[in-house]
């Protein structure tokens, strides 16, 4: 079972649910429980009806407005919350596409990593049978490339040079305060013999440099 984002309608009117669903870069079903929960909530993104269409359509500002913001629905899965139910899955970016599977086998797609959430969440409800508020994918991303690879190391070098910096400081606050205890320097002869600024020396001193 996969669902697929397609491009944006060329449309100026009124949008049927297939055609926000496409706006929205969502499947249908998806699509379609998202708008549900947006009408429990009090925030109907509908056209007003039209005669001889029976199924309400949906205004293009009003949906436009809504993907702008973020595609927010009010009552969506808390993954902190003890009732939601976690599923697991592993995504990757192909071909310009993202693509995920479901611990439960299914494969779900999206351009975005928000597409394909929504669409995964939509997905596994259904698989479950549950309600889209008690159900969350949560992803394993893999990086493209060496991406992963070059940001661990990255990580690393970060660490290391934080502890060779903290280090560092700790060395120059014991030869400042030896200079000052055991050779009986004043600051001013400390800061000319280690090339630093009387106020440098002082910082130390005072152990309020970190560097």
């Amino acid at each position: 079972m996969t669902y697929e984002n397609t491009p944006h309608p060329d449309i100026d009117a009124a949008l049927t649910a297939e055609d926000g669903a496409k706006l929205a870069g969502l499947s249908v079903g998806g699509f379609k429980n998202a708008m549900s929960k947006l009408n429990k909530a009090g925030h109907d993104l509908r056209a007003p009806a039209q005669p001889g269409i029976r199924a309400r359509r949906y205004d293009v500002d009003k949906l436009t407005a809504w993907i702008e913001a973020g595609k927010t629905i009010p009552g969506a899965a808390d993954p902190t919350d003890e009732n939601t139910q976690a599923v697991q899955a592993t995504a990757q970016h192909v071909n310009g596409i993202w693509s995920a599977t479901l611990e439960t086998g299914e494969t779900v797609t999206g351009k975005t990593i928000r597409a394909l959430q929504s669409n995964a969440d939509a997905l596994a409800s259904q698989v479950l049978g549950l309600p889209a508020n008690q159900v969350r994918v949560q992803f394993d991303i893999q990086a493209p490339g060496t991406a992963g690879d070059r940001w661990a190391e990255a990580a690393r070098k970060n660490d290391e040079g934080q502890k060779l910096l903290s280090q560092a400081t700790e060395e120059r606050h014991a030869v400042i305060a030896e200079l000052r205890t055991s050779g009986g320097f004043t600051q001013d002869d400390i800061a000319a013999i280690l090339g630093i600024s009387q106020q440098r020396v002082t910082q130390y001193l005072q152990g309020t440099t970190k560097s």
